[in-house]
Formats: structure tokens, C-alpha cells, sequence
């Protein structure tokens, strides 16, 4: 072989050597950081917990989406019968339609980390406020089909 060819040769070995080796020599550092609280965590014993009763009790609380879910329910039966019943035009439709599609997505968004907290509760708990007032505007409004 000549000179060349021996050198692009070890050149190869050596870089698949050191890519093998490092994918292999990562450090674990999930110990370490396990073992470390965030800094201006209290991790004494005597770190007070959140009482069931206390206001900016945070917990996960399942019922919270139960009802959320219940409130989009009874908005979408609402826009149904408006639309059956003649009282909302394509177009108002339309609208309603969308607004229950963001407040969905919103709330997919919140549930990410499996569960509602109060403050993201209470951001859809106004959207869908919102919705059920722009619902029952619609439906009053005297718009028929046209």
C-alpha cells in the first residue's frame, strides 16, 4: 500500500474508534442531579406542605377536566340545536365551531403534563364563559339561515 492509502485508512479507523468510544463514554449525570435540589428548594423535613383547604392548594385534582369536558359538551348540544332549530346562520356557526376548536386545543396544550392546574382551570373556565355568552348572542340575535 502506499502512503496514502495508509494514512486515509487510519484516519477512517481512528474517527470510527473515537465515534464508537464517545457515543459510548457519555457521563450519567442523572444520579447527580437527582441527588442535588433545585437551588432555593427546602427540602428540610419541616418544609410545609399545601393544605386540601388552603387557597393556593395546587394538587392534581381529576374534576377539573371532568367539568370542562361536561361545559364543551353542553356548548356543542347548544350550537346543535340552534343550528336544527334555524336560529344560527353557516357563518355563526362557523365562528361557534371555532372557538370550541381553540378552547380544545387549549386544553389539550394544559393537559400535556396529565393534569389541570387551578390557574389553567380557570383560563378555560373564562373561554368557555366567553363562548356560552357569544352562543346564547347567536342564537338570540334573529339571524336566519340565508
Amino acid at each position: 500500500m502506499n502512503a496514502r492509502t495508509t494514512l486515509k485508512t487510519v484516519v477512517v479507523v481512528t474517527l470510527a474508534a473515537l465515534t464508537l468510544g464517545g457515543s459510548l463514554a457519555q457521563a450519567d449525570t442523572t444520579i447527580e442531579i437527582q441527588k442535588r435540589p433545585a437551588p432555593g428548594w427546602n427540602d428540610t423535613p419541616n418544609f410545609p406542605m399545601p393544605r386540601p383547604d388552603d387557597r393556593f392548594d395546587d394538587r392534581r385534582d381529576d374534576d377539573r377536566q371532568a367539568q370542562v369536558d361536561q361545559r364543551q359538551e353542553v356548548l356543542m348540544d347548544r350550537i346543535i340545536d340552534g343550528v336544527e332549530a334555524g336560529r344560527l346562520t353557516a357563518r355563526e356557526t362557523a365562528g361557534l365551531l371555532r372557538d370550541q376548536r381553540e378552547i380544545g386545543k387549549l386544553e389539550r396544550v394544559y393537559l400535556a403534563d396529565g393534569f389541570l392546574s387551578r390557574a389553567e382551570w380557570s383560563t378555560l373556565d373564562a373561554k368557555l364563559d366567553a363562548a356560552e355568552r357569544r352562543i346564547a348572542r347567536e342564537k338570540h340575535d334573529y339571524d336566519r339561515d340565508r
